[in-house]
């Protein structure tokens, strides 16, 4: 049978194993922080329907039948809504924002093309822009303004 000092070097060694281990894990959570984006979107028409507030990353295109990297949706409280998205890492991206009045989750077009209802994106660049005109970098938290805007209305 062995004595308590005969087993001192098989803690010490398990000790430090551990610790190792916790420390590998808690570099690994940091190399790999998550962020959040804050988006506040103004400009609404009303308050029919909801806002869907689309999130897309590097390589997807910015379009509302494209897939998108996270949704979210709000209400209206005047003429505002905020959205926050979590846990995002690092890297380019860009938001969509769709008043969808008529709550059928789609854009509707007027039949010449244009869009009926709301939409806005990240920059506030005029137009239905590319990845690239609302693209903003996520390295830490970001807050977005985004201004809703309306054709023919």
């Amino acid at each position: 049978m062995r004595k308590g000092s005969d087993l001192a070097p098989f803690f010490f060694i398990y000790t430090m194993k551990k610790l190792v281990l916790i420390a590998l894990l808690f570099s690994t959570v940091v190399s790999f922080a998550q962020h959040s984006i804050s988006v506040s979107v103004s400009g609404f028409l009303n308050s029919d329907g909801d806002v869907l507030v689309y999130l897309y990353k590097e390589g997807q295109k910015l379009k509302l039948d494209e897939a998108k990297f996270k949704t979210l949706s709000s209400s209206i409280q005047k003429g505002k809504t905020t959205v926050v998205f979590q846990n995002i890492p690092k890297g380019q991206y860009a938001v969509l924002v769709l008043h969808d009045e008529d709550l059928n989750g789609k854009l509707k077009m007027y039949s010449f093309g244009p869009p009926k209802e709301g939409i806005g994106t990240s920059n506030n660049p005029k137009g239905y822009p590319k990845f690239e005109e609302a693209s903003f970098e996520v390295k830490e938290d970001v807050t977005l303004a985004i201004e809703m805007n309306y054709l023919f209305r």
